[in-house]
Parts: C-alpha cells; structure tokens; sequence
C-alpha cells in the first residue's frame, strides 16, 4: 500500500503542476496547486509507510487526507453541476482527476485496513 500511496502522491501533485503551468494561462491561480498541496504530503506519507514500525499511523492520516481531498472538489463541482453552470474546462478536469484519484485510494486504503484487520486476527487465533 505505500507505494499506491506515493503514486497517488505523484498523480496529485502532477495534477497540480498541470493545472498551475500548462492550463494557468500568463497569469495562473495559486489554487491550480491545490491538488499537489493534497499529493505531497500523501507522497511523504506514503514513503514514511515504507517503515513497517510508522505504517499504521501514516496510512491512516494519508487516507484522512485522501477523504479530504475528495470531497474538497466536490464542493466546487456539486454546486455548480447542480446550477447548471459546470464546464468542460480544464479546472473542472483538475477537479474530478483530484476527487477520482483520492477516491481510489480511500477505497484501496479501505480494503488494505480490512485485509489487515482480519490478518491480525487469523495470527491471535481469534
């Protein structure tokens, strides 16, 4: 699961630099970087897991951020979806990839705790 994490990580901060360089026009937004102020920390995170004695805790506070990096753009696309105002613009592309790729690793951090769970639990003998 680290190195899903790192990826993710990678894949938000990407989004971020795409948002802010490429799509930011001559004058870009700080906010364009939103999603690699999300993915860096979940990067380091997931580097940190590497260490199986840090593994637990920074899992579970890269899937806190992970929760909040997908709903966080869910509150710009839902109200705007819902108003009919929502564009096929590369902020809107920033947005879902951001709440997509946080998604996915919500739901594989989901099933890694479970997996882990009934793990511990087969070696107790309970």
């Amino acid at each position: 699961m680290p190195k899903v994490t790192v990826i993710a990580g990678l894949v938000l901060i990407a989004l971020g630099l795409l948002g802010y360089f490429v799509f930011g026009g001559d004058d870009p937004h700080i906010t364009a970087l939103i999603p690699a102020f999300v993915g860096v920390p979940i990067a380091l995170l997931g580097l940190v897991a590497f260490s199986s004695g840090a593994r637990k805790h920074a899992m579970h506070v890269a899937a806190v951020l992970a929760v909040l990096g997908f709903l966080a753009p869910l509150g710009r696309l839902i109200p705007k979806a819902t108003s009919g105002e929502l564009e096929a613009n590369p902020a809107t592309f920033i947005n879902v990839g951001m709440s997509a790729t946080c998604l996915v690793l919500v739901l594989l951090c989901i099933r890694s705790f479970i997996a882990a769970r009934k793990a511990s639990k087969s070696q107790a003998g309970v």
